[in-house]
């Protein structure tokens, strides 16, 4: 008993000591509005995958050859900063609705779904966490339950390239839930890692089999990271996060220089399908991405 005493108070002062030299700032506010182009080569399609629990200081030791290439082949943002609380619920809420949770003004406030219902556009909304079906429910989006396997991801698969969806939003739980359960940036977290990145060319295949892939920008990113077995404080490798994109008009090999944030992710979405930004939205379209 004594000794497990001993590990709990290691881990508070660990703890303790990452918080106060690992505390995030927020990121100055970056005014893109003078930044605009006409010249943006939009796109048809947007497939989007969410890893949730993946945060960016893990990448550089993962075995994930696929997202990696992605990077080479795109542009891509290793610092982009979430939102405080750095919890789900918070997080992926504001990288649809393009806009802070809390600054959410109104119960019909507009979000990425909701700009692509009004202008015809078909959604196919894959999720894993409860917490995403009641995103696609708050705008009436019919949404499918999804296992972190490679059967679900495979039907997904088969979705789009029976339908070939102007929007895909693919959301695994994992690495999450690995990290919850057997703390983040373990070996059994870079497995799980290692897995998700196996599902990448199985759904950029379909994009291939259902003739839409020149077409198409790839987006993949999350919601937050994680330290020891939680996610909750103002960290530095909690709140930053991977953002990468890659596709039709989209610079390849581009570090992104601007500050950027998770809620940054929706206008860019809607600037990338030629869709107006809703005035409502707080976030800025990523303009240098574009070639």
């Amino acid at each position: 008993m004594a000794l497990y005493h001993m590990k709990v108070i290691k881990i508070i002062i660990v703890i303790c000591v990452l918080f106060f030299f690992g505390c995030v700032s927020e990121p100055v506010h970056v005014n893109r509005d003078d930044q605009k182009r006409a010249d943006v080569i939009n796109a048809e399609h947007i497939i989007f995958i969410g890893f949730d629990g993946f945060g960016s200081n893990f990448l550089p030791k993962s075995n994930m050859p696929n997202l990696k290439q992605m990077i080479v082949q795109g542009s891509s943002a290793m610092n982009m900063i979430n939102v405080l609380p750095p919890v789900s619920t918070a997080n992926w809420l504001s990288l649809f609705i393009g806009t802070p949770h809390n600054k959410k003004t109104s119960e019909n406030f507009p979000s990425i779904l909701s700009v692509l219902n009004d202008a015809g556009k078909s959604i196919a909304y894959f999720y894993e966490w409860h917490g995403m079906k009641e995103i696609s429910d708050l705008y009436n989006i019919e949404s499918f339950y999804i296992d972190p396997n490679y059967e679900s991801t495979l039907k997904a698969a088969q979705y789009i390239k029976e339908n070939k969806p102007a929007f895909t939003s693919i959301v695994y739980s994992e690495p999450d839930n690995t990290g919850h359960k057997k703390w983040f940036g373990t070996k059994a977290y870079y497995k799980k890692l290692e897995l998700l990145d196996s599902f990448i060319p199985i759904i950029t295949q379909a994009a291939i089999d259902s003739g839409i892939y020149d077409k198409t920008v790839f987006i993949i990113s999350t919601d937050h990271g994680g330290v020891f077995w939680e996610h909750q404080v103002n960290l530095k490798s909690i709140r930053n996060i991977p953002f990468i994109i890659c596709g039709k008009g989209i610079k390849k090999d581009y570090k992104i220089l601007t500050a950027s944030r998770i809620f940054d992710i929706a206008p860019t979405m809607a600037v990338i399908l030629g869709l107006d930004v809703p005035s409502e939205w707080t976030g800025s379209p990523l303009w240098e991405i574009f070639d």
